[in-house]
Parts: C-alpha cells; sequence; structure tokens
C-alpha cells in the first residue's frame, strides 16, 4: 500500500474509482492489498460478500475498525502470494497500488491464479503507480518496482491459465489515468486496468 498524508485527494480519488468499477452487485468480491479499508467499506456496500485480504496486521486491525459492523466481510492478514482459493470463487477481483510490490515473476503467478479464482464473466480490477512512487510515505518492507503501462500491458498478454474448463486469460477493457491525480497533483503515472476473464 502507498500512503499519502495529503487527505483531501482521498475521498474524490475512491469516489472516481468506485465510479468506473462494473457493477458488482450481490457479487463476490476479492479485495487485495486492502491495506485500512478506504475502498472495503465502499465495496462491502454493494457486494454480497467480501474479501479483504493485506499482510501488514496493523492495516488489517485498522480495516476491523472501520469495518466491524459488515456481517459480509471477511478479512485475511496474508501475504499475497500464499493465498489459496477454489477455483470460480469470486466474480470481482480489486487490488489498488499492489503489483508495484511484487518482482515480475510474482505478479505473473498472481495473475494467473486470479484467472483461476475468476467466475466465467469475471472482472479484475488494479491500480498502480507508474514510472515513480507516488504520496510522501512509504512501506519500508517491500520492494517497489514502478513499471510503465507498457510493460504491465505486456504482463497482462503474457498470463493465462489452464483448468479443467478451458484456457483463460485477460481482455482489458478499460486502461486509463486516474484524473483525480491529474487535477489535484498534475500525476498522470497513475493507472487503471479493468481487464476480464476471457477463453483462449
Amino acid at each position: 500500500m502507498m500512503l499519502d498524508s495529503n487527505e483531501y485527494i482521498s475521498e474524490p480519488e475512491v469516489n472516481e474509482i468506485m465510479q468506473v468499477l462494473p457493477n458488482y452487485e450481490d457479487k463476490y468480491v476479492l479485495e487485495l492489498g486492502a491495506g485500512i479499508g478506504r475502498f472495503t467499506s465502499r465495496l462491502c456496500d454493494k457486494a454480497k460478500n467480501v474479501v479483504a485480504v493485506d499482510f501488514m496486521q496493523k492495516f488489517i486491525e485498522r480495516n476491523k475498525e472501520l469495518n466491524s459492523h459488515r456481517n459480509n466481510l471477511q478479512l485475511k492478514c496474508e501475504n499475497v502470494m500464499k493465498l489459496d482459493f477454489p477455483d470460480l470463487s469470486f466474480d470481482m477481483v480489486f487490488s489498488n497500488w499492489l503489483f508495484m510490490y511484487l518482482y515480475d515473476d510474482e505478479a505473473k503467478t498472481l495473475l494467473s491464479r486470479i484467472l483461476k479464482w475468476l467466475r466465467p464473466g469475471g472482472i479484475m480490477f488494479f491500480r498502480e503507480s507508474c514510472y515513480t512512487k507516488v504520496g510522501n510515505q512509504g512501506c519500508e518492507d517491500n520492494p517497489s518496482v514502478f513499471r510503465s503501462p507498457p510493460d504491465y500491458n505486456k504482463m497482462i498478454n503474457s498470463v493465462t491459465a489452464k483448468t479443467e474448463n478451458g484456457s483463460f486469460g485477460f481482455n482489458v477493457l478499460i486502461h486509463e489515468p486516474v484524473e483525480t491525480y491529474i487535477k489535484y497533483k498534475r500525476n498522470q503515472h497513475q493507472i487503471y486496468w479493468i481487464m476480464e476473464r476471457v477463453e483462449v
């Protein structure tokens, strides 16, 4: 999770991202890199069930404080590379500032697993800081890999997953900068992708 002490940007940023998401009402959602829960509560507002994962216990505890009243939320303190879910568990996977903390081979492995976890027609949303970091606080326990959008596109196109039902990959539906960061920080390098699971 990349942290930014400029809280004025948080609300419009979250609003923008929630507005671009495909419909997930009454769906099963997996949130990776959930952090303190900036997006968790909003996802829980519509989803049938949300599994929110972060590897930092203090973030999970803060998320729990904010969302303890919700009965459609499961919080897991876990390294995403150690997660294990049955195939076809989720309708949407959501991640914000996660892949920059994974090396290329880890990122590809996780994307391949996500393809298996997604149901037919499933959606993957992820947002990353490209080229350089954002914010004025860091998470020092993790490596940071600031890739370019073409690097991510190449990675996305290279990943497939084989299941008993066939072979699957990602089709990119949307690939855009986060307008809030352009408006408030003149930063065009906050990029999000929305992808669907398709047979290949």
